[in-house]
């Protein structure tokens, strides 16, 4: 009894780090597509298209052929 209970939980544990190490390597491909900071524009539309993100009370522009927040 006591090996099939080792074995049950090194299972799980295995299981565990799998789901877990999958969900993160997808949010840090995620991250990486959406949420870059040095985005490339030439107008202070080309910060919109993108959807570049900016805090509510701030407004996206385009400063030096990079995107950056506006109060």
């Amino acid at each position: 009894m006591d090996s099939t209970r080792k074995f049950s939980s090194v299972v799980a544990f295995i299981l565990a780090f799998f789901i877990l190490a999958s969900d993160l390597h997808m949010e840090s491909q995620a991250w990486r597509v959406d949420h870059d900071p040095y985005k490339s524009c030439h107008s202070d539309e080309d910060c919109v298209k993108i959807h570049f993100y900016c805090p509510p009370p701030k407004v996206p522009y385009c400063r030096v052929d990079r995107c950056d927040c506006f109060n």
